[in-house]
C-alpha cells in the first residue's frame, strides 16, 4: 500500500491538512469495478481512523457534468465495508476556511465519503441554457 505521506497547504499556519492517494474509479464491466480500496492506520493499536477525519473522493463537478465517479471503499473503524462511494457524497460544510476561522467548522465533522448519516449531495445541472 501507499504510506500516505502527510501534506499541508497554506502559508505560515497550514489551514488545510491531509493525505492524498491516486485511485482508479470503478467503471462498470471493467477490471476497475472489482477494485476495493481499504483505509486504516498503522499505529500499533486497532488501526481505526478517527471519527473526526473527513474522507473526500473525486469532485461533484465531474458527477454533475458526466456520470458520477465511483469506487468501493472500506474504512477501518467505521460502518463502511466495501461501500460504493460516489463523487456526489456529502460535502456540506466542508470548505477551506479563512484566515480568521480556518480549518473546518464544527458542522463539517463526521461528513464525507463512507458515511451513512448524510445523503449524497443533489446533482446540479451543467446544461447550457439558451
Amino acid at each position: 500500500g501507499l504510506d500516505g505521506s502527510f501534506s499541508s497547504g497554506g502559508t505560515a499556519t497550514p489551514s488545510k491538512q491531509g493525505y492524498a492517494f491516486p485511485v482508479i474509479p470503478a467503471i462498470t464491466g471493467s477490471y476497475s469495478d472489482q477494485i476495493e480500496y481499504r483505509i486504516s492506520l498503522i499505529d500499533g493499536k486497532q488501526g481505526n481512523l478517527p471519527a473526526s477525519w473527513v474522507i473526500e473522493f473525486s469532485d461533484p463537478v465531474f458527477g454533475n457534468r458526466w456520470a458520477p465517479d465511483r469506487l468501493y471503499l472500506t474504512v477501518q473503524g467505521r460502518a463502511c465495508a466495501r461501500k460504493l462511494v460516489t463523487s456526489q457524497h456529502d460535502r456540506r460544510f466542508v470548505w477551506a476556511g479563512s484566515e480568521w476561522y480556518g480549518y473546518l467548522s464544527p458542522a463539517a465533522w463526521g461528513r464525507g465519503a463512507c458515511n451513512s448519516s448524510y445523503p449524497d449531495m443533489p446533482v446540479v445541472s451543467c446544461s447550457t441554457k439558451q
